[in-house]
């Protein structure tokens, strides 16, 4: 159980660091700004949330 919990952990944080380092990136060129890394880090923890909940109900069982 402590693994899956340090799995999801870091995923999330896989998935917020590269939607900064988008931000980063794009942010020189000017087509991406904060807004829109924290919609897109949003999106990540909504989508893959689930998966990793049910990797982990699945690996319970």
């Amino acid at each position: 159980m402590m693994i899956s919990i340090k799995r999801l952990a870091a995923a999330l944080c896989c998935g917020v660091l590269a939607a900064l380092s988008l931000a980063a990136g794009a942010a020189e060129t000017g087509r991406l700004g904060a807004v829109e890394a924290i919609k897109i880090a949003t999106d990540a923890y909504i989508f893959g949330y689930p998966l990793v909940t049910f990797d982990m109900a699945r690996r319970q069982q």
